[in-house]
């Protein structure tokens, strides 16, 4: 069922919307209309722009706009990616970007909207690592501007970190860092299960799991509250029955089933991360091994997997 809610009960989320069993194609110029946004940067799927009609279709639906499209994101968002991004924004007048992928789009995309922000135009690596704190890899909130450019984000995958106020980019060092605004969330994310559907199944059954290790994790976590255990409780549930659909969908090729699934694991991939976000409860040991893992040897989304 079609739902338009607020993202996260929390200060600087005001304005900042979620729709569930959105429309991509219906959603976004709806947005765009309501913000008088007519000044677009598209930041896409290599895949879904080169292998699907998706973005051709978007592209056609926003033919009143003035638009700019980067294709493609390196994996873990790596800075230059993010001064593309940004530097288009400055440049260009950009009003509204529009990220449809992964995380490391999402992320790649809400650090541009907020060093566009903060930083002059042109800036380089150099600015972007003195806002830094290298003892903690974090810049912000001190420090950084609230965007004034919107961000749309379409995911594609379980990542879920398009709920977050952080994000983060790696520099040429291979060195995470993260960076954060309170507004620092999108203005406006779109799950739409047609746009998802385009994942690789194993690419997303494995994020699933990993949304599945959040939930277990928090729930032996000496910090989870009842309020937390009661929100688990009910979410948890739902994930695991949108994984089974999913599955059951794609051995039977009905897409109906499918579609289904996709939308139930993304409530219930946003709420896996509610107890961090919200009640900043910490994460359990597998999201660091992923983290360790990730960058040498595999894709986020397979850490969980390996490690069992």
């Amino acid at each position: 069922m079609r739902q338009r809610i607020k993202q996260l009960d929390l200060d600087g989320r005001e304005g900042h919307d979620a729709i569930f069993e959105a429309s991509y194609l219906d959603d976004i110029p709806a947005a765009l209309e309501e913000w008088g946004a007519s000044h677009i940067l598209l930041v896409v799927s290599t895949t879904l722009d080169t292998n699907t009609s998706m973005i051709r279709d978007l592209e056609a639906r926003l033919s009143d706009c003035v638009l700019q499209k980067k294709t493609g994101v390196g994996s873990h968002s790596p800075y230059r990616d993010i001064m593309d991004i940004a530097h288009t924004i400055q440049s260009q007048g950009i009003q509204a970007v529009i990220s449809i992928g992964s995380g490391s789009y999402s992320d790649a995309c809400k650090i541009a909207v907020m060093l566009s922000a903060t930083l002059p135009a042109g800036f380089g690596t150099d600015d972007m690592e003195a806002l830094v704190d290298q003892v903690y890899g974090l810049a912000g909130p001190d420090g950084i501007k609230a965007p004034t450019t919107k961000l749309i984000c379409v995911p594609t995958s379980l990542s879920a970190g398009e709920w977050n106020h952080y994000a983060s980019g790696t520099n040429a060092q291979g060195k995470k860092q993260h960076f954060v605004h309170p507004e620092g969330s999108p203005s406006l994310i779109l799950m739409d299960p047609r746009i998802a559907s385009t994942m690789p199944s194993h690419l997303w059954l494995a994020s699933g799991v990993r949304a599945v290790d959040h939930f277990v994790e928090t729930l032996c976590n000496p910090e989870c509250h009842e309020e937390a255990t009661e929100h688990i409780k009910k979410a948890l549930p739902i994930l695991i029955r949108g994984l089974k659909d999913y599955h059951t969908g794609q051995e039977k090729h009905d897409e109906e089933e499918l579609l289904k699934g996709i939308s139930e694991c993304q409530r219930g991939s946003r709420d896996a991360l509610l107890p961090f976000i919200q009640w900043k409860i910490p994460m359990g040991p597998s999201h660091a091994i992923g983290h360790q893992l990730v960058s040498p040897l595999f894709g986020g989304a397979s850490t969980s997997t390996v490690l069992r």
